[in-house]
């Protein structure tokens, strides 16, 4: 069942119950934007975004699927195609292997995909059944790409792949841990190119579907930065430009929970810390993962049988070794 003691994921008591009420609240809000018609939203944070879960198998921190259950509850409501796009830092592989040979879900994920790295997927992905049509679409990153690669992702594989599929509504999985202080992750995006990342989403559920979209949130590790990400991804989806200030009241509670300094603003970012080499190499890196599924979407428009997938860095080396 996908519990082993002493890993990410274990049996303990109460686990049924939390994670059906995360699978409710998320079923709930594609309920109330399917039912609420053009432009509505729902935003849902975690511990919803449990991507990792399989239909047969807790994985990855998660033991239902609630973006899964979500979606799947949208074509039994009437949705004729429900796309899903996944901006977290780890592969979006669990609700990508329940919907792989589903004609009527797209899966795009942008990810990070390096040696070790969880959950080690999204580089190869196979097709359905014999005739069905796959609708899968991967783009790993290697370590340290930031902005630059994951904004080229968004623009020339992500809106193209879902304007193709012209979807009834959009699924996003906004994962705060591509932030560079997140302390699990190895990508180097800013609060600012998050932001302008969350508004194009925003905007592209406004082009494609009538504005509908469910925002699970997903995972982020850093205290002193997931709540402002939470609430740029709601201002964003909203509509409405980020706050001037911060509560005094937060700001307290950063100086004495975290013995850190607070920002005086939503997007207030010091920077990534890692050298601008380093980075600037991730982003090519990342440039050329992105040109190449590109170059795959360009074949074949998604739901027509074709498969978009980039082989990373990192899985080459070894092929080579």
């Amino acid at each position: 069942w996908g519990f082993v003691p002493g890993q990410d994921t274990v049996a303990r008591a109460g686990m049924h119950e939390a994670a059906a009420d995360v699978c409710g609240a998320s079923v709930a809000g594609a309920r109330a934007v399917w039912d609420g018609g053009a432009g509505s939203r729902a935003f849902c944070p975690a511990p919803s975004g449990l991507h990792h879960a399989f239909a047969n198998k807790a994985s990855g921190f998660c033991i239902y699927n609630d973006c899964a259950l979500a979606i799947a509850w949208l074509p039994d409501a009437g949705a004729e195609r429900v796309a899903y796009v996944d901006l977290d830092a780890h592969h979006g592989n669990g609700v990508q292997w329940i919907f792989h040979d589903d004609p009527r879900v797209l899966t795009v994920s942008v990810h990070e995909f390096a040696c070790g790295f969880y959950p080690g997927t999204g580089d190869v992905t196979g097709r359905g059944p014999m005739g069905t049509p796959d609708t899968t679409v991967n783009v790993p990153l290697p370590p340290f790409a930031g902005d630059v690669a994951m904004l080229a992702a968004v623009g020339r594989v992500v809106e193209p792949a879902v304007r193709a599929f012209a979807p009834d509504v959009l699924v996003v999985h906004l994962g705060a841990d591509v932030h560079h202080a997140d302390p699990l992750t190895h990508l180097q995006m800013t609060m600012v190119g998050m932001e302008e990342m969350y508004r194009r989403v925003v905007a592209l559920a406004d082009e494609v579907c009538d504005g509908r979209l469910i925002n699970t949130a997903g995972g982020g590790y850093n205290p002193g930065t997931l709540g402002r990400l939470w609430a740029l991804q709601l201002r964003a989806m909203a509509g409405q430009a980020p706050a001037d200030g911060l509560p005094p009241a937060w700001q307290d509670a950063v100086r004495t929970t975290l013995g850190q300094d607070p920002p005086s603003s939503l997007p207030e970012d010091p920077g990534p810390e890692w050298d601008a080499d380093q980075r600037a190499g991730g982003d090519r890196v990342g440039l050329a993962n992105v040109a190449k599924a590109e170059a795959l979407l360009a074949q074949a428009s998604p739901g027509a049988g074709r498969v978009a997938t980039v082989t990373s860095w990192c899985v080459l080396r070894h092929r080579q070794a």
